[in-house]
């Protein structure tokens, strides 16, 4: 803290700081004379708590990122930060999410994956700039309406839901998780959208109205579900470079209603062009469609889902 209490000291004027993985249980007080700081990286620390007066000290403030700590709260001050555009807070102990929050117009990413949120607040639709908000892993059991939010490109939900917990001696285990079981409402409102995780929930419906507005989506994983049909909508996705519903409850009757299911998969991917990946659609591990499964296509794009954050290939 000497070190960089000298450092300050010396560069008033810096604009950017990254304090990832010294090993600080505290954020250092001298980072608060740094009034000029535009980023801030506090991650693979041991932070619990952050002062208050820590964001009204940094008014240009614009990228704070602070992943893998052990935050438990983040101060409502944080709405002195009027030009945020990136809080990247995954994998820490947040109960909750500020108001204040909400007052940082200018915020495009919210990274909060891997926390303990029991709800996300109406008032993130106050964030009308936002293109990317990660969710995954947290104790949600709902979602707001999400009308309103017209720039969001990106949406991250995956593994959504509450566990139930017993004590074995001085331990807590986890026992049967309760999974988030419908798409968030007002969601065929964020026409913007091109990338949406939702994978090992309990969803049952992708409503037609989803398939009718989100037209633009690229990317859309909803593996791990309970989805027993799909909207005729579905073939509205034109644009779909990357489609997984494996391990769901389709069935070939269900998809039936469809005049030919090889003619779908014709109409949504157009062959790569230079240098991108192929198309990955998957229906693997439905009930009674094995004889379909030649229909399903293999690229790189599952094993990106399946190391670290289950939406680390929607990174932007």
């Amino acid at each position: 803290n000497a070190i960089l209490a000298d450092k300050v000291n010396e560069h008033r004027d810096m604009q950017s700081l990254d304090l990832k993985s010294y090993g600080y249980p505290d954020v250092p007080e001298s980072i608060s004379a740094l009034t000029n700081l535009t980023e801030l990286d506090l991650s693979y620390n041991t932070v619990r708590e952050l002062d208050p007066a820590l964001f009204s000290s940094l008014p240009r403030l614009q990228t704070f990122r602070m992943v893998q700590n052990e935050l438990i709260e983040l101060p409502e001050t944080i709405k002195f930060c009027t030009e945020l555009d990136e809080l990247d807070l995954r994998w820490n102990f947040l109960g909750d999410v500020p108001d204040g929050l909400f007052l940082c117009k200018r915020l495009t990413k919210l990274l909060l994956s891997y926390n303990q949120l029991a709800e996300l607040p109406q008032g993130v639709t106050e964030l009308k700039a936002l293109q990317v908000l990660k969710l995954d892993v947290n104790r949600m059991m709902s979602l707001p309406s999400l009308k309103g939010l017209d720039s969001l490109q990106v949406l991250a939900m995956s593994r959504l839901g509450n566990y139930e917990e017993r004590k074995s001696g001085i331990k807590r285990e986890r026992t049967h998780r309760r999974k988030f079981n419908m798409l968030p409402p007002g969601i065929e409102a964020c026409t913007s959208l091109t990338e949406l995780y939702a994978v090992n929930n309990q969803i049952k419906e992708l409503p037609e109205a989803v398939c009718e507005k989100l037209t633009r989506l690229t990317k859309l994983h909803l593996n791990g579900n309970r989805l027993a049909t799909l909207p005729q909508s579905f073939t509205n996705l034109v644009r779909l470079r990357e489609c997984d519903l494996s391990r769901n409850r389709l069935t070939k009757q269900a998809l039936q209603g469809f005049s030919n299911i090889r003619a779908i998969m014709t109409s949504l991917f157009t062959p790569p062009h230079g240098g991108e990946k192929p198309p990955f659609f998957s229906i693997e591990g439905n009930v009674g469609i094995d004889e379909l499964e030649d229909l399903n296509t293999n690229n790189d794009a599952q094993d990106d889902l399946d190391n670290g954050d289950l939406s680390d290939s929607s990174d932007v």
